[in-house]
């Protein structure tokens, strides 16, 4: 999955999935990364870098799978496959609004 298609995934989660409210940075490190402005009436999403509340860093490999339900994000965060800055009980809200 390229970074474009991870973005439009994120933008139908984030329309269809209006009580998550937060600024989440998805950073993968070389290949770029998407910012979530969820706390505004319509989401902002870029692929900018912008301070967040908190940010997941990961491959994009490893995102796909996650987002594709390949892969667990709590199981990946205790493997070190994917790892958290900030706050983390906005993180584990994440995770719900990544399976819908």
């Amino acid at each position: 999955m390229t970074l474009d298609e991870i973005q439009d995934r994120i933008r139908q989660k984030a329309s269809a999935n209006t009580s998550f409210s937060a600024r989440v940075l998805f950073d993968f490190a070389e290949d770029g990364c998407i910012y979530v402005d969820a706390t505004q009436m319509s989401a902002e999403i870029t692929p900018d870098r912008h301070d967040a509340d908190v940010t997941v860093l990961t491959s994009i490999n490893h995102f796909s799978d996650i987002l594709n339900g390949d892969s667990d994000p709590g199981l990946s965060f205790m493997l070190g496959k994917l790892k958290i800055q900030g706050d983390l009980g906005l993180a584990l809200k994440l995770n719900s609004f990544l399976e819908n």
